[in-house]
């Protein structure tokens, strides 16, 4: 019995308080059926062996492994003969309280159990649990806790998971990128992968007064409500948790925000093209009209929303995804109740012209969702013109926008209410010799950037513009790639296919001067014309990547000839299907 106490007590692992605790996977390893019953046989009264028995295979093996490892064992009966006949596992009962311990196994034992039950007890992070209150013995599966930042009352850390405790929802965060043999073909199995998770935890500190509490309160309840809507650019809350008196919201990671980025003088190896910027784009322009109007079918929910902070600070970066995040000012109403608001006390260059800061007397005014929109837009111009110009641009353009307001020095996108004429000086500038994307955002940006706030565009439409933006260019991206292929395959195939391709551009506006949709005006802003185009031009790109120094022949393969000929025909279809 003594081997197979350290047995366990060797499998403990330390988390980063220096604190021990027992993995469930390990734990079930251990104490398999054989070891169960052996120590029943020499530990177990007879007539009481397979009673003991059944209820340890059936959910009693948290309770028979703590009493394993204080010397214990025997005093299983006492748990089976305190559990009122009910029908339900031992383990359901964890953790006791110290008195019911005392009372079944007497004060000495009672306690050696009440310490040592924690260690058995560390929480499986799910990613699809709502909130939980933690006791304070609880031991957190937390293998590191790197402080990344601070602010308001607020402190950000770099958390690492033991791999043990990833919940099964948690398993689709890590995909695994699987080369197919045929043909050439990448394909992403998601799936369990034994390795530490590094997520975020915002540990909210103790709010200074009743308007914080609101602000926490709020922040929790939207980001749970978003959890159902499961937009890909508005950060995933994995989920949340009270611990020792604190609130902590756990996130997954992202790399940098988008203001670190704009601030960097090379870009990232996911964000090195343009191309990949336009998508970002999409998806934040998405995101922000998925929060005005938060829908979800599944669960019967429809809300309009209002951000109330957007700027780069609170717009994460991961891989090739820009992230809304922070709601800490934000707000959710019924799709009755009125939208507007009093402005907050928002600082920063992107606050709309409408909020009265500073230059009103402080008078606080009533914004609502076209205040966000015009925080979109000078976001969108910063990203263009990091884009064109680089970080060194960006510098220049926040110069440019100088200006004094009393004795205050001011870099927004306005001035005092009216317009700052260096904003769009500098858009003309930059749209100089730049592609025809970029000239569609820069557009875009002038008619966003309007001092009334009903003349702006809604998140919806500004979406729709922006999803014809990045779809135009991807089909830039790839009729370069079909012109490359051209030249390497002598195949008709690929012939015939890029004079479909072109075709399929001239009919759907992308190869002229269109900076909006126009064969596809209703479909593109009402449904998802965008996804299933962008899921089409993908499929089409994985063939076009062949690598033609894998035959020796010029001649494609057939997998790779019939996938370019079926990625044409669903494009096709596509557009023949919205000219109904």
């Amino acid at each position: 019995m003594s081997k197979l106490r350290d047995r366990l007590e060797r499998s403990l692992v330390e988390n980063h308080e220096t604190k021990w605790y027992l993995p469930e996977p390990r734990l079930n390893a251990i104490l398999d059926e054989k070891t169960i019953s052996d120590v029943i046989k020499s530990k177990i009264m007879p007539q009481y062996q397979d009673e003991v028995r059944k209820a340890v295979l059936a959910g009693g093996k948290k309770i028979f492994a703590i009493l394993i490892m204080i010397g214990k064992e025997q005093d299983i009966v006492r748990f089976i003969q305190n559990d009122h006949m009910q029908d339900q596992p031992l383990d359901a009962k964890l953790p006791f309280n110290k008195d019911n311990l005392v009372h079944i196994l007497g004060e000495t034992n009672g306690n050696l159990f009440h310490r040592k039950q924690w260690s058995v007890l560390a929480p499986r992070i799910r990613g699809d649990a709502s909130h939980r209150d933690f006791d304070l013995g609880t031991i957190l599966p937390i293998t590191e806790n790197k402080k990344i930042g601070s602010g308001g009352f607020s402190t950000v850390y770099e958390i690492k998971l033991n791999p043990e405790h990833h919940g099964d929802p948690l398993s689709l965060l890590l995909p695994v990128v699987i080369p197919r043999q045929s043909p050439h073909l990448y394909v992403v199995y998601k799936t369990h992968i034994l390795q530490d998770l590094t997520l975020i935890r915002k540990k909210l500190d103790h709010p200074s007064g009743k308007r914080d509490m609101e602000s926490l309160a709020s922040e929790i309840h939207i980001l749970s409500q978003l959890r159902l809507v499961k937009h890909p650019s508005i950060v995933r809350l994995i989920t949340s948790y009270v611990y020792r008196g604190t609130y902590n919201l756990i996130f997954e990671r992202a790399e940098c925000d988008l203001e670190a980025l704009l601030r960097s003088p090379s870009r990232t190896v996911a964000l090195a093209t343009d191309d990949s910027f336009y998508q970002a784009l999409q998806g934040l322009c998405s995101a922000v009209a998925s929060f005005h109007h938060v829908t979800s079918v599944e669960y019967g929910l429809e809300l309009k929303g209002y951000h109330h902070d957007l700027k780069p600070q609170n717009i994460l970066v991961h891989g090739t995804r820009f992230l809304l995040s922070d709601f800490g000012l934000s707000s959710l109403k019924s799709m009755s109740a009125n939208s507007k608001t009093l402005s907050r006390d928002v600082q920063g260059f992107y606050i709309p012209p409408e909020s009265g800061v500073i230059y009103d007397g402080f008078e606080r005014k009533k914004v609502g969702q076209p205040s966000d929109i015009w925080a979109l837009g000078c976001i969108l111009a910063v990203v263009v013109t990091y884009m064109v110009k680089g970080s060194e641009g960006v510098a220049q353009f926040e110069q440019k926008r100088k200006h004094t307001l009393y004795t205050w020095t001011t870099y927004t996108f306005h001035h005092a209410g009216e317009k700052n004429p260096a904003v769009y000086e500098w858009l003309e500038e930059i749209g100089i010799n730049s592609t025809p994307e970029a000239r569609g955002l820069i557009s875009l940006v002038r008619d966003i950037l309007q001092l009334d706030p009903n003349q702006r565009p809604s998140a919806k439409d500004i979406s729709s513009r922006m999803d014809f933006i990045a779809a135009k260019s991807r089909f830039g991206v790839l009729s370069i790639k079909f012109a490359e292929l051209e030249k390497k395959a002598k195949d008709s195939v690929v012939s015939d296919g890029f004079k479909r391709f072109t075709l399929f551009g001239e009919a759907i506006g992308f190869n002229k001067n269109n900076l909006a949709w126009t064969d596809l005006p209703l479909t593109a802003k009402q449904g998802n014309t965008y996804d299933l185009l962008q899921g089409h031009l993908i499929g089409l790109e994985t063939y076009l990547d062949y690598d033609m120094k894998a035959v020796r022949s010029s001649t494609l393969p057939r997998g790779v000839r019939d996938g370019i000929h079926e990625s044409l025909d669903s494009l096709d279809s596509l557009l023949s299907g919205t000219r109904k």
